[in-house]
């Protein structure tokens, strides 16, 4: 069985796994170069965005995606 290379496992529409108690889910929208803009939204706000580094995206045995020690800006 082949296993998918980080880059084809970071794609837009992938959900990030939150890691630091964030009760909504973090979705890739965009990957522009080494940038990748998540969006995520909860009950109480508009969508949010923020352009995180490609770098820092980890892939997880299982290929989950999650983003240790991030900080979701509110």
């Amino acid at each position: 069985m082949e296993k998918n290379t980080r880059d084809e496992l970071i794609k837009v529409g992938a959900y990030i796994e939150s890691k630091n108690g964030v009760e909504f889910s973090v979705r890739i929208s965009k990957i522009e170069g080494s940038n990748v803009t998540v969006s995520w939204r909860n009950d109480y706000y508009e969508e949010n965005s923020q352009v995180i580094p490609k770098s820092i995206i980890k892939v997880d045995g299982d290929g989950e995606l999650s983003v240790p020690n991030w900080t979701i800006r509110r």
